[in-house]
């Protein structure tokens, strides 16, 4: 299995640092973090590792890519993290190529490639071999690891 980021309640890493900048409110150079990508929520991880138990032998072997059914970019996602955290997220444009020179210039550069860069990935295979579809939406997903981040 080749799941993408991997959120839902007791997140840590890159996932739990955007609920961190949404919360913030700091103004953000992501306006133009728009390109499409691929995101997983644990609930969905957890409906597909049940429905991959039931696949015969002859399908073991499968590479499976799966994924939330909505692709949402970064800067979009960091919107619907404000609005569930009820904060003001600010984004200003700043255009991906220069993002993506200057944080190559200071060692960053795989940091703004997540950020900037598409990440989807194509889970047709998935869908027509074990007819799975994401189960839970990724809103309401969203909403669970917000409630969880703001308990904390």
């Amino acid at each position: 299995m080749r799941p993408p980021l991997i959120y839902g309640p007791g997140v840590k890493a890159n996932f739990l640092r955007l609920l961190s900048w949404a919360e913030r409110g700091w103004p953000l150079p992501l306006a133009r973090a728009a390109s499409p990508r691929s995101w997983l929520a644990v609930e969905n991880l957890a409906d597909f590792l049940v429905q991959l138990t039931t696949v015969d032998a002859a399908r073991e072997a499968q590479i499976w890519h799966v994924r939330d059914v909505e692709e949402t970019s970064v800067a979009d996602l960091l919107r619907q993290l404000g609005e569930l955290l009820g904060r003001r997220v600010r984004l200003w444009p700043v255009h991906a190529g220069m993002a993506l020179s200057l944080s190559r210039l200071i060692g960053q550069g795989r940091v703004a490639e997540r950020l900037f860069c598409p990440l989807q990935l194509d889970v047709s295979a998935t869908e027509r071999l074990l007819g799975w579809h994401a189960p839970m939406a990724q809103r309401e997903a969203l909403a669970k690891v917000t409630a969880w981040y703001q308990a904390q």
